[in-house]
């Protein structure tokens, strides 16, 4: 859930069907609220204008966390590679937490430094 949503700001940031999808949002909600600090609103979008540019990343779960029973970290690791050797990465850490139904949801998304 936390790759797709973070492939999805990364390939398709103006499509909210496809963030609310994979963020398990309802139809009221902003994706772009679940972004959290300038710093990662800043990261997303270099990393977005050098996909545009032609640079390839490889998105990964670095770490995961269970804080609490109704909540769970991702840290996602975005690599860009050039000439198939890693050029530069960023981390970011998705936090979700149970829905009243027992349904998985996005609630932040972080650069985690």
């Amino acid at each position: 859930m936390a790759r797709q949503f973070l492939d999805a700001l990364l390939q398709a940031p103006e499509d909210t069907a496809r963030l609310r999808a994979a963020a398990h949002l309802a139809e009221s909600d902003d994706p772009e609220a679940l972004l959290e600090g300038l710093s990662t609103r800043v990261a997303l979008e270099f990393l977005r204008a050098r996909e545009r540019q032609g640079a390839v990343h490889d998105v990964s779960i670095a770490e995961t966390r269970r804080p609490a029973p109704q909540r769970y970290v991702a840290v996602l690791r975005v690599v860009e590679n050039a000439d198939g050797a890693p050029v530069q990465s960023w981390r970011f850490q998705v936090s979700m937490q149970t829905t009243d139904d027992g349904d998985w949801r996005i609630v932040a998304v972080a650069l985690s430094e």
